[in-house]
């Protein structure tokens, strides 16, 4: 995971808003963080608070089910560091942390082997109606861009089984609670002509938050080697997102601005700016909902495989493969 350097310092948060989110972290701060809220902020900017672009009843109630989630839970054997730090930052690459390499490598290998085969993983622009439900001409895209494994489960369908106890443990530590998987995807994404990127975002890559209940998180995992030629997921903390709103970072903007609104070196001058880069296996741990983040384009002749878990707290331990909800 490649931390990028800040070209110049950055002026801290006010000593207020900090303590807050300190407080927070340090336990008992949930419901102090939503009565400040309630106390400080009116209605129509409490969003801008929560530092993302969700409604606030969204946003309510994604961390009522983390509280749910978190008072059901025993955390007398967590990584109290990785909590606390997890907690102000909302992302993490679970440093020390791995798969069992045996078991990684064949999930890995049928994953890769599915994503190459077009009939297993169809590219979602040239099948389907991915282009139409973005507005985006079919006679765009003229090759595949970006392949999502049809049905994951019966590819790697021992995939659950990565989840070892020093895993868990790790994702029980970040959150502060159980979770249960939500989803895994397998996707490749394969250049965009500049030409074509310029007019239509076709791999994710402009800043933005997820629009889900706020309580789903994810885990981004590598299945190749990955480089910044490869484009990688980049990311930056809830903290720096915070930071990015508050000086100017427009959501709304996302069709017009890959950047929304702010240059490119806004984001690379944040301390917590970074992509994630690595061997197979590497991993960033992420609540998408908090902290900005977009897909990297890769370079001609360059592709990035990834697979995704997606997660929700849970009152128990769940990892079952994903059943229809």
């Amino acid at each position: 995971f490649a931390a990028m350097p800040a070209p110049e310092p950055l002026k801290s948060r006010p000593a207020e808003s900090r303590l807050w989110v300190l407080r927070w972290a340090w336990g008992g701060g949930l419901d102090m963080f939503l009565s400040k809220i309630r106390g400080l902020f009116d209605g129509g900017q409490r969003d801008r608070y929560f530092a993302n672009d969700l409604e606030t009843a969204v946003n309510e109630e994604g961390l009522r089910r983390i509280r749910e989630a978190r008072a059901a839970f025993d955390a007398t054997e967590i990584d109290v560091g990785l909590r606390q730090s997890y907690e102000l930052t909302q992302s993490s690459s679970l440093p020390g942390v791995k798969f069992d390499a045996a078991a990684f490598e064949k999930i890995r290998l049928r994953a890769i082997a599915a994503l190459a085969d077009a009939s297993l993983s169809p590219c979602s622009f040239l099948h389907g109606n991915q282009a139409e439900r973005q507005g985006i001409p079919r006679s765009v895209i003229t090759h595949d861009v970006r392949r999502y494994t049809s049905d994951v489960a019966s590819i790697i369908p021992d995939v659950m089984t990565l989840f070892n106890p020093e895993i868990v443990r790790a994702i029980q530590s970040s959150i502060g609670s159980n979770f249960m998987i939500e989803d895994v995807f397998l996707t490749r994404n394969y250049h965009v002509e500049p030409e074509i990127n310029s007019k239509y975002e076709i791999l994710s890559d402009r800043w933005h938050f997820d629009h889900q209940y706020p309580d789903g998180f994810s885990l981004f995992v590598c299945l190749s080697s990955v480089t910044e030629a490869d484009g990688p997921f980049h990311l930056i903390s809830a903290e720096d997102s915070r930071t990015a709103l508050n000086r100017g970072f427009n959501p709304s903007l996302r069709k017009e601005s890959p950047n929304g609104g702010l240059r490119p070196e806004d984001f690379k001058q944040l301390p917590s700016y970074a992509y994630l880069a690595g061997p197979p296996g590497a991993m960033m741990l992420c609540h998408t909902s908090y902290c900005l983040h977009r897909a990297g384009v890769p370079d001609v002749g360059h592709i990035r495989d990834m697979m995704i878990f997606t997660f929700r707290p849970s009152i128990k331990m769940d990892l079952a493969w994903p059943k229809i909800q």
